[in-house]
């Protein structure tokens, strides 16, 4: 919807305006940081979480009432 938005007709329709050069490379540094940070805590080791495991179980099935 953005890359519409510099035409005039569909600004109006959509109510939205072109992104500026700040902009754009506010959004890629945002998205470039995600994946660093999806990185990072791919490395964290699960045996760190282990009390979380002791009472939450998301791996097996409940039956409903």
């Amino acid at each position: 919807m953005i890359y519409f938005s510099a035409v005039p007709l569909f600004s109006s329709i959509l109510g939205s305006a072109p992104l500026t050069i700040a902009m754009h490379i506010t959004a890629y540094a945002l998205a470039a940081m995600s994946l660093v940070v999806n990185i990072a805590i791919k490395k964290i080791p699960l045996i760190h979480f282990k009390k979380v495991f002791d009472y939450v179980d998301l791996e097996t099935e409940k039956e409903e009432m």
